[in-house]
């Protein structure tokens, strides 16, 4: 059971970060990027809960600040992967449950990558990070991610219930 989640969360988080950096980021879309990565992870802990979405977080983030063209500091995604892993991944619980609580996870979530990742620039001194740059980021951010959020989240999501149905 565990290699396989391990087989799954590396072949997702891998094909997430390819898309983010390889797909979406040269389509130059207006006010930012879609994070395919944090995507991949809402979905491996909304799954399996919030260890595995805090290791699936550092290693997607891990992947994502490694990825060329890397223009952040490494870790810096990591870190914020990781704790929104963990997070996502309280909520596992609840989201068979209840018809809010997935997609509001989605959209905190995807605030708290954009946001986070802003907020370790101004700490780390990041020439490329200003205050009116979360401004004019974060609502392009949110709004891709939640268009994507019901193919990336919720494709993951299933993909994993299914791998431990087979092993069942």
């Amino acid at each position: 059971m565990l290699a396989a989640r391990l087989g799954l969360s590396g072949a997702v988080l891998a094909l997430a970060v390819v898309l983010q950096v390889a797909v979406f980021a040269p389509m130059r879309l207006p006010g930012a990027t879609p994070d395919v990565m944090i995507l991949a992870v809402l979905g491996i802990a909304l799954r399996w809960g919030s260890t595995s979405g805090a290791v699936a977080g550092f290693v997607g983030g891990l992947l994502l600040d490694a990825a060329p063209p890397s223009d952040s500091t490494l870790g810096r995604w990591a870190l914020v992967a990781t704790i929104i892993g963990f997070l996502a991944g309280k909520a596992a619980l609840d989201v068979e449950r209840s018809a809010v609580v997935g997609p509001l996870v989605v959209l905190l979530g995807s605030i708290a990558a954009t946001t986070g990742n802003w907020v370790l620039g101004v700490l780390l001194s990041d020439p490329r990070v200003d205050a009116a740059g979360l401004a004019s980021v974060l609502p392009a951010a949110v709004l891709y991610d939640i268009v994507l959020a019901p193919f990336l989240v919720w494709g993951v999501y299933r993909l994993a219930g299914r791998i431990e149905v087979d092993l069942a």
